[in-house]
């Protein structure tokens, strides 16, 4: 696992999503980012906790835990190593070591593919996504001056999501999309088209991405 410096992860946490919805992470197959070699090495993290390690056809079992708090604990017979999300969505992972100021870098081989040889071009790619440089984002000033309107709180239940309050929210721009709120857990969540159950921070987050994604930014 390479390790890179970069001063744009920082400013990507806000649009980060969460791993408390660990079918985020699991059994995709990530790429570990590393430019200076053409050796690809894939990371898939299973469901039982086995962490699968695939470079060259050759594969290493390691273990994995999600710990709460997005970290992510990553251990085999060698060494345990502590790590916390600091950036996610569903083309890109970056796990920071605990500690330090460097950042491993996963690209998600579905969505992005592997085409990045420099970390400045992943780099690159990120901002432009994003928008973070030069300290303005167009997408979140459009959102900032925007009105939207909240629509009367249903009560829901089904199989899947379980107890939930469902709220349907109306962007002055026309576009619309519903918020929920667990009943057991109060945590605020949408459905995104790729991921499915989205958790947010609050509810006031929960709009927000929901407007990033109706605008495919997430």
């Amino acid at each position: 696992m390479k390790y890179y410096m970069s001063d744009i992860i920082p400013k990507l946490q806000r649009f980060s999503r969460q791993l408390n919805e660990l079918t985020l992470i699991q059994n995709h197959h990530w790429v570990a980012f590393d430019g200076s070699t053409e050796t690809k090495t894939t990371y898939i993290f299973r469901d039982n906790k086995d962490l699968l390690i695939s470079q060259n056809g050759q594969v290493k079992k390691s273990k994995w835990d999600y710990l709460g708090n997005q970290t992510i604990l990553i251990e085999n017979s060698e060494e345990s190593l502590l790590f916390r999300t600091s950036f996610f969505d569903e083309s890109v992972l970056v796990l920071n070591l605990h500690d330090t100021d460097t950042y491993a870098f996963f690209l998600n081989e579905t969505k992005i593919g592997t085409s990045f040889k420099t970390i400045e071009k992943l780099n690159e790619y990120l901002n432009r996504k994003y928008s973070v440089n030069g300290g303005t984002n167009k997408v979140f000033d459009t959102f900032a001056k925007m009105d939207y309107a909240e629509g009367k709180p249903e009560d829901k239940y089904d199989i899947i999501l379980g107890s939930y309050i469902r709220i349907l929210i109306t962007f002055s721009n026309g576009q619309n999309g519903y918020i929920m709120q667990g009943k057991s857990t109060g945590k605020y969540f949408y459905l995104h088209s790729f991921n499915g159950r989205t958790y947010t921070k609050s509810k006031d987050d929960c709009i927000y991405q929901l407007y990033l994604h109706k605008n495919r930014k997430i």
